[in-house]
C-alpha cells in the first residue's frame, strides 16, 4: 500500500505501475493522517504486520526483509538510523534531543524515535495518535507503554542525498 499524501510528482502513477495499492489523499494531510489511512486500509485488507517507510528516499527498501525478521521476536521494530558523515548536523543534534527527551518523559529506551522505518504485529490495529504531522513518531512509541508492547530496534542504513529533509 502506498499512501500518496497529496504529492505533485508521478508517486501514485509509479506505485501503481509498479503493483501497489495506492491511496491518495487530494491534498496533504500530514504524515500522522498518511500513516491513519494506510494502517486502516491493511486492516480492512487483512493484513498480519505492517511495515512503515518514508516516502523520502533515506531507507533501503530492501531492508524490510531485516525489520519483519526481528517482528517475530516483537510487537513493534524500530529501525535505528546509522549516523554517517552526510547526515546533516541540525538531524544529528535534533535525534539527540529529541531521544534524550522521550526517554526521559516516557521512561522507554529507544535509540531513534523519529525514524520512520518500523514494523508492527498485529498490534497496530489498537494503536492510536491524534497528530496529523511528524509528532506521528512519538505519538506511536507512546503506545508501547500503554498496550504493554514488546519492542527491538535494529541498525538500519540511511541515505543522505540532500542537506533539506521533512521539517525545520
Amino acid at each position: 500500500i502506498v499512501v500518496d499524501d497529496g504529492s505533485k510528482d508521478e508517486t501514485a502513477r509509479l506505485a501503481r505501475e509498479a503493483g501497489a495499492i495506492v491511496l491518495r489523499h487530494a491534498t496533504n494531510i500530514g504524515k500522522g493522517g498518511a500513516l491513519r489511512t494506510g494502517f486502516k486500509a491493511a486492516e480492512l485488507l487483512g493484513a498480519d504486520a505492517v511495515v512503515t517507510l518514508d516516502g523520502d528516499g533515506q531507507h533501503e527498501p530492501e531492508e524490510v526483509t531485516k525489520l519483519f525478521d526481528a517482528l517475530k521476536a516483537a510487537d513493534i521494530v524500530i529501525g535505528i538510523r546509522k549516523p554517517n558523515e552526510r547526515m546533516p548536523g541540525v538531524f544529528k543534534f535534533g535525534n539527540v534531543f529529541l531521544n534524550a527527551l522521550f526517554c526521559n518523559l516516557f521512561n522507554l529506551k529507544i535509540k531513534d524515535t523519529q525514524s520512520g522505518f518500523r514494523a508492527f504485529n498485529e498490534c497496530y490495529k489498537k494503536l492510536s495518535w491524534g497528530s496529523n504531522d511528524y509528532r506521528v513518531e512519538t505519538e506511536v512509541l507512546t503506545n508501547i507503554r500503554r498496550h504493554n508492547l514488546r519492542y527491538r530496534e535494529i541498525v538500519i542504513d540511511t541515505i543522505y542525498n540532500d542537506s533539506y529533509k521533512g521539517t525545520t
